[in-house]
């Protein structure tokens, strides 16, 4: 399968998110700061996600109706039968799914993503080995200089040494993966 890379708004979009766990948690960090309303469900939902402010979350089995009006679905309860009938709902209603660590069965990925302020760089293997992209990826946030915010706000370059600077962080990626 073939991920194409795009970046979409998160602002007020509904979000379920099936499973309370661990795995769940790291989700709903992934995305909060972007502004979904997310909901989480599962028989047991973690105290840390509870005590996030604004995910609403329900200790109950997941129900075919809970897809109702969401954008898209994690599965993330590791549960290889339940995966399996959310997918196929989501399918069927045309809702984008993940299901944690079973690539086969993602409309979409996440990727490793490095943010500065509104610079927002997605790394992906297409699955393949997320821990490279997220070593990548660090690599990246160390050599981007300190005031890409004030770079990527000139409108005209009058400063040549930040435009230097720009060019010099593609340069090092360049070595870094040619090595």
């Amino acid at each position: 399968m073939a991920y194409f890379p795009f970046y979409v708004e998160l602002k007020d979009v509904s979000v379920l998110i099936v499973g309370g766990g661990k795995v769940a948690l790291h989700k709903v960090k992934r995305i909060l700061d972007y502004g979904p309303k997310i909901k989480v469900v599962a028989k047991k939902v973690d105290e840390r996600i509870k005590n996030i402010k604004g995910v609403e979350w329900e200790e109950r089995e997941f129900e075919d109706s809970d897809v109702e009006g969401v954008r898209f679905v994690i599965a993330a309860a590791g549960d290889e039968e339940l995966d399996e009938h959310i997918t196929s709902l989501c399918n069927d209603k045309g809702i984008l799914i993940n299901v944690v660590d079973v690539k086969d069965k993602c409309d979409f990925i996440f990727p490793s993503v490095v943010s500065r302020g509104k610079l927002e760089i997605g790394i992906s293997s297409s699955g393949a080995s997320p821990r490279i992209t997220t070593l990548l990826a660090g690599e990246i946030d160390n050599i981007l200089p300190d005031n890409i915010e004030e770079i990527l706000d000139i409108k005209i370059v009058k400063n040549l040494e930040n435009l230097v600077k720009c060019f010099s962080v593609f340069a090092y990626l360049r070595k870094l993966v040619s090595a």
